[in-house]
């Protein structure tokens, strides 16, 4: 049977750049004027940490930045 460890990281707004990823002051988010120069710094992220082994499972974004949930099989 597969065994996994799981990892909940924050990553704040100044740490994604202008990803195009906003919420409004009332909660509610979504993605305007995405490209992929704006995108870079998300793609960073995700890169560093799949090179280590971590698979992303969810990624929630909010005023002050985003929520990422991970997981990785180990033995």
């Amino acid at each position: 049977m597969k065994k996994y460890e799981h990892d909940v990281t924050f990553h704040p707004a100044e740490d994604l750049g202008r990803s195009g990823f906003v919420c409004s002051e009332d909660g509610v988010c979504g993605a305007g004027g995405i490209d992929d120069s704006r995108t870079a710094p998300l793609k960073a992220l995700l890169d560093e940490r799949g090179g280590d082994g971590w698979e992303l499972v969810q990624l929630t974004f909010g005023r002050a930045g985003a929520l990422a949930f991970w997981k990785r099989e180990y033995e």
